[in-house]
């Protein structure tokens, strides 16, 4: 027996084996030999059968090396690490293989190619996607133009040219020759033409099966074809994912066509009461080609549901700080929200009422607007790139032909400000244009020199540079703006030196007690109490795209996500109008 064997049975001999706890079609489920599909709904114990499914593949010899757990998020695969380690200790669930289908293909092509493969960071590609929108004038928010460009990469097939937003796409691809989302599709063709090797994938467990794209699924098959038994997990009601190319109930059905797939479904509900099941599945029950489950309710679990409206969204967050800290220190707690915008609102109420929590929110330099106010603070540093540049050029209110043009004529970020921030000798413009150009120099050149002259306090003046290319901006970078500010201005140190900070940032951990996040990263998770704040008619369904239409169909599927991570308590609140799915809700229970 090789060393692996050995350490991953000496690792479990003082652990107890769980079967005798599982259903009857959940050990079915563990000890099958061959693919299969397993569907079931929130709280039916998906999650279990999977870690289970694992455990009984180690126990029987299996070196943990040759298993692989894909999830489609990170913060999905810490929580099936955290499984791991409580079943199998620390040391033996290292060695299992967790990750996302590009991190094993990107694993396998640098092996392949004895280099590392290189592809634009999603700080460089959100950058080129600002670029690209720019350059088409296109009317959405870059949040609107991420899923597009998503929805585009996700496709098994060259999206045609008659598409809508293909110039996008197309501008964007000039910008960003390969980002993350083209690592699949350059592994699949390389190994279909024999120039790399599949990932030496024996046993695959897939959490979240529904929210697997066209590209994933093909890249798959080609690992089953070659031997890999895999077992897949998923609901269709679950997926959230689906403006970004997610097939849903499509992939489900696919793969339990498969030849050889054992399709299993789980019908026993162990998180939440009775009402709160049938009254959660009147919210999807009317989504279009929705997969119809099984559900049975045990009658002991009750869930408590309360609805409160509030008269602003001030007084909405300030009630649920109180709520919060009088919730019992052992029942576990989840506040969910439907955007990253709403969830960096209640962090902010939460850091200042010294409410300890980890956050699933993107971290500020991560969302657009943020990033314009980060790059200011660079160029008033005189730490520019000439992408940060052109991404404040934009920001106080040029238009791309004319960043262009007197790039092309020989602008460069270094040192500019420094150096009068001069117009380049090459570029003559028009008496409008040059108009512009003079007022925006005139302004970034006055701030540098105020920095420099220290008649005013650095926070001050970058905080005046800030609001004056704020005042230019759209509604949505507006506020990721402000908190881009409020951000920069609160850490501590000289403000030359927040840089570097503002790249740090916390990550959450998934053993805390209080979780905060956007609802798509709570998936795998339950709570024992959980906030769904901010509720209404706006963002339920959520109304705030200018070019993506409303999908009612994906914000009954978050709404539901939601809802059913209640074990004990489900606290709903709202200012304004309630969302829709709120009044149904409110009709049944």
């Amino acid at each position: 027996m090789d060393d692996h064997c050995c350490l991953a049975k000496s690792a479990l001999c003082i652990k107890l084996s769980t079967m005798g706890e599982l259903s009857n079609i959940q050990k079915a489920i563990v000890e099958h030999n061959g693919s299969c599909l397993v569907m079931g709904g929130p709280g039916t114990g998906k999650t279990l059968a999977l870690v289970e499914k694992v455990v009984r593949l180690i126990q029987s010899g299996v070196a943990p090396q040759e298993i692989h757990v894909i999830a489609f998020t990170y913060y999905s695969w810490q929580v099936l690490l955290g499984h791991f380690q409580k079943r199998l200790g620390a040391e033996v669930a290292s060695q299992i293989n967790i990750g996302t289908c590009r991190i094993f293909a990107q694993n396998q092509m640098e092996k392949d190619m004895q280099s590392e493969l290189v592809f634009a960071s999603d700080k460089q590609s959100r950058r080129s996607l600002r670029q690209a929108m720019r350059e088409v004038d296109f009317k959405g928010s870059a949040v609107e133009a991420e899923h597009i460009i998503r929805h585009f990469k996700s496709m098994a097939r060259k999206p045609a040219e008659t598409a809508k937003h293909y110039d996008l796409f197309l501008a964007y691809k000039s910008y960003c020759e390969m980002d993350r989302y083209d690592i699949l599709r350059r592994h699949i063709v390389g190994m279909r033409q024999g120039e790399m090797k599949l990932v030496p994938m024996r046993y695959v467990m897939i959490d979240n099966f529904q929210d697997i794209t066209h590209i994933q699924l093909l890249w798959l098959l080609e690992h089953m074809k070659a031997g890999a038994q895999i077992s897949a997990f998923g609901d269709d009601d679950l997926c959230v994912f689906k403006r970004d190319g997610a097939l849903g109930s499509a992939a489900l059905k696919e793969f339990s066509e498969q030849s050889g797939v054992k399709s299993y479904m789980l019908a026993e509900n162990y998180r939440f009461s009775q009402s709160l099941g049938e009254a959660s599945h009147a919210i999807i029950q009317p989504i279009q080609g929705r997969l119809e489950k099984d559900a049975k309710y045990s009658k002991s679990i009750h869930t408590n549901v309360t609805f409160e409206a509030l008269s602003s969204a001030e007084e909405e967050l300030l009630v649920l700080a109180e709520k919060i800290k009088a919730v019992p220190q052992d029942k576990r707690i989840g506040v969910i929200a439907r955007t990253d915008w709403d969830a960096l609102r209640i962090q902010k109420i939460f850091e200042k009422n010294g409410i300890e929590h980890s956050s699933f929110a993107h971290k500020v330099w991560e969302i657009p607007g943020a990033i314009m106010v980060i790059d200011l603070l660079s160029l008033l540093m005189n730490q520019a790139s000439d992408v940060h540049l052109r991404n404040v050029l934009v920001g106080y209110g040029l238009n791309q032909q004319l960043i262009e043009m007197l790039f092309k004529g020989g602008l460069h970020a270094h040192n500019w400000l420094a150096e009068g921030a001069k117009l380049p000798k090459d570029v003559q413009l028009p008496t409008a244009t040059l108009s512009d150009f003079v007022a925006v120099q005139r302004q970034l050149l006055g701030y540098f020199n105020l920095l420099k002259a220290r008649v005013a306090s650095p926070q001050e003046v970058f905080k005046a540079a800030a609001f004056d290319m704020i005042e230019r901006m759209n509604y949505e970078d507006k506020f990721n703006a402000l908190i881009g500010v409020d951000t920069l201005l609160n850490l501590k140190g000289p403000l030359k030196e927040v840089l570097p900070q503002i790249r740090q940032g916390k990550e959450p951990n998934m053993q805390d007690r209080i979780l905060l996040g956007p609802v798509r990263d709570m998936r795998n998770l339950e709570f024992d109490v959980v906030f769904l704040p901010l509720a209404n008619e706006k963002v339920f369904p959520f109304s705030g795209y200018r070019v993506l239409p409303v999908d009612q169909g994906h914000d009954r599927r978050l709404f539901y996500m939601a809802i059913t991570r209640a074990k004990s308590s489900l606290n709903i609140s709202w200012y304004g109008e309630p969302s829709q799915y709120i009044q149904k809700l409110q009709q049944l229970l």
